[in-house]
């Protein structure tokens, strides 16, 4: 069994052709930019629209343990919730919901088959996404076994942030790498995200074999400067990288932190204009790299 949020059917942006993305829930990575923060938490949690909600208390008096309390904001009391769905069941307009549900491999398989024609006739194949699918290990393993044994393309969009003998546990069982690299600088990187980067840049030497595409997320303020993008260029072609796709900042996870009454982080950055990611092409492409912006 493993924790998912959604999974997203005719994918495009996500590997080739046409995919089924799973998106598993949990990540130990704090990147103040998520453009998905439901991910973060490694257990179900409700979300509120306010500008759905009518106020009408359907949810607080479906609650038989009073866990709910509304004025401004949905307040859920975790300590008293056991999750049995009344409230949202309750909720006319569908303002409250529930991120993350636990489901078995054959869940998750079955989904993904019902996308087979299109990654026939596309070249396409499912990719396993989050949050951070290596946050759940075992559970990963077998659906990408499973999918194998179907004949389907497997891709792992990963932060590359945990244990090697994960990475090699797998890594037969997939056909493409989609890694996310943030900073090079260590102390950068951890001051702002949370966790070092030695342990990510360790990773990616691992898989530099192995079908990778780099993905950068692209965050005026933190990582657009020349340094880093110097550094980067450095690294990946010391380890013989040839893609890499840059992926612009936005702001698009900011209204799910409110609708998840999540703290809204110290950063400010707005999306970057097209000078900046001229820039980071140009430096980039110094290095030998097939530079691509989005993906």
């Amino acid at each position: 069994m493993g924790l998912v949020f959604d999974i997203k059917h005719y994918a495009i942006h996500d590997g080739p052709g046409i995919r089924t993305t799973v998106f598993m829930k949990g990540c130990p990575l704090d990147c103040p930019w998520c453009h998905n923060p439901e991910s973060k938490r490694h257990q179900p949690e409700f979300m509120w629209n306010a500008t759905r909600c009518i106020h009408c208390s359907s949810c607080m008096e479906a609650c038989p343990e009073d866990a709910l309390q509304l004025s401004e904001h949905l307040d859920v009391d975790e300590s008293l919730c056991k999750l049995c769905l009344r409230c949202v069941d309750a909720c006319y307009t569908g303002a409250l919901e529930l991120v993350g549900r636990e489901v078995s491999v054959n869940d998750v398989l079955e989904e993904i088959m019902k996308d087979r024609v299109f990654h026939e006739e596309s070249g396409g194949g499912v990719t396993f996404s989050g949050g951070e699918p290596l946050f759940q290990p075992e559970f990963l393993k077998e659906l990408l076994d499973a999918c194998k044994n179907f004949g389907i393309h497997t891709a792992v969009d990963t932060c590359g942030y945990a244990e090697p003998r994960v990475i090699t546990d797998i890594i037969n069982s997939v056909d493409l790498w989609l890694y996310d690299l943030k900073h090079m600088d260590d102390e950068k990187h951890t001051d702002t995200i949370g966790v070092s980067n030695q342990l990510i840049l360790n990773n990616l030497k691992l898989l530099r074999d192995e079908n990778v595409i780099v993905r950068f997320p692209l965050i005026p303020g933190f990582n657009d400067d020349s340094i880093n993008l110097h550094a980067m260029g450095v690294f990946l072609q010391e380890n013989e990288f040839t893609e890499i796709c840059i992926l612009p900042y936005h702001t698009a996870g900011s209204d799910k932190r409110e609708r998840l009454n999540q703290k809204k982080p110290i950063f400010n950055a707005v999306p970057p204009d097209d000078e900046k990611l001229k820039m980071a092409v140009v430096i980039l492409e110094e290095y030998g790299l097939a530079v691509k912006i989005g993906g």
